[in-house]
């Protein structure tokens, strides 16, 4: 679970500039992209004092206008009560990420064929049809598919994010990351074409991942929001929730 969270914290440092947030925690934001909201976003959020709370949600609303992002959004990946009552008071939205790792129990079978990783420019152009088809969004929200692109293409330059191609024998069917640690496999940003949902090509995928970390000995691992399509397919995939964390977020209004 530790690892789990780790990933997180360590994908949305890639390519990103870091900005320390008064009174604790830090800003992470990427020139070009921080209107995205993978874009910008706080984490390591210190526990705070009830005094505390306000200014620091001052502190982080300013941050965040100030490297000209307007979407206010923070992970929370322990129990912060005096802030969370606070975030809700502000108007901020709560989203509960819940947490799924792969069974002790699981089958060492992969797909052949199934995953093509991005090498060439001709692969990125149809990775980003399938972002301008995505209308959710790989991660949950609306972005505009070519700053999308950019941002996970300078993730990937750091060498922590590899990204490819989902092939179902009909062509591109959507797209998927994923960052490796020494005992897990994180999978990232799942994407399929509309046409191709709920036909077991998604639940393929998550077989196929499930199968190449166990051979090796580690886990699978991902977030899936609770109640979303992502979180029931995970689930009935036979991953575990192991735990959770909470995202928080507003829009902010000039």
């Amino acid at each position: 679970m530790e690892t789990l969270l780790r990933s997180d914290v360590d994908y949305f440092r890639l390519g990103a500039e870091i900005r320390p947030l008064p009174g604790g925690g830090e800003l992470y934001w990427m020139p070009g992209c921080q209107r995205l909201a993978a874009g910008c976003l706080a984490v390591h959020v210190p526990r705070l004092a009830e005094e505390e709370v306000a200014p620091w949600i001052a502190g982080f609303e300013a941050a965040v206008r100030a490297v000209g992002a307007s979407l206010a959004r923070l992970y929370l990946q322990s129990d912060h009560p005096r802030l969370g009552a606070a975030l809700a008071a502000h108007g901020y939205e709560k989203k509960v990420e819940s947490a799924f790792l792969s069974a002790a129990q699981r089958s060492a079978a992969t797909v052949e064929g199934l995953i093509r990783p991005i090498e060439t420019v001709r692969d990125w152009d149809e990775a980003l049809q399938v972002f301008r088809e995505d209308e959710d969004g790989p991660d949950g929200h609306e972005n505009k598919a070519e700053i999308w692109l950019e941002l996970i293409q300078r993730k990937c330059a750091s060498g922590q994010l590899s990204y490819g191609l989902i092939e179902d024998g009909q062509g591109v069917a959507g797209t998927v990351g994923w960052m490796e640690y020494p005992g897990m496999v994180r999978l990232k940003n799942l994407a399929l074409r509309p046409g191709r949902r709920r036909n077991g090509t998604g639940a393929a995928v998550v077989g196929h991942f499930n199968g190449w970390s166990g051979v090796s000995g580690r886990l699978l691992g991902m977030f899936g929001i609770e109640a979303s399509a992502g979180a029931q397919l995970y689930a009935k995939a036979g991953m575990v929730v192991a735990g959770s964390q909470e995202e928080w977020s507003k829009w902010l209004v000039d």
